[in-house]
């Protein structure tokens, strides 16, 4: 009888492993993603801004 418990904990431990591996993971994966691309587009926005930014002959931000 006190295999029991012990086994029913583990096969809970083992879905909550493997809802984490094919849910919780991926998500977090993309979230990362989408901000380090969100990061790298500002960076290139504002280095675009900086070269393009001449107008009146002095390069740099107005």
């Amino acid at each position: 009888m006190s295999v029991q418990p012990a086994n029913s904990v583990i096969e809970f431990l083992m879905f909550l492993l493997l809802v984490f591996n094919y849910i919780v993971f991926p998500i977090a994966v993309l979230y990362l993603l989408s901000q380090m691309l969100n990061i790298l587009r500002k960076k290139e926005l504002e280095k675009t801004k900086f070269d393009s930014d001449d107008s009146n002959g002095v390069t740099g931000y107005k």
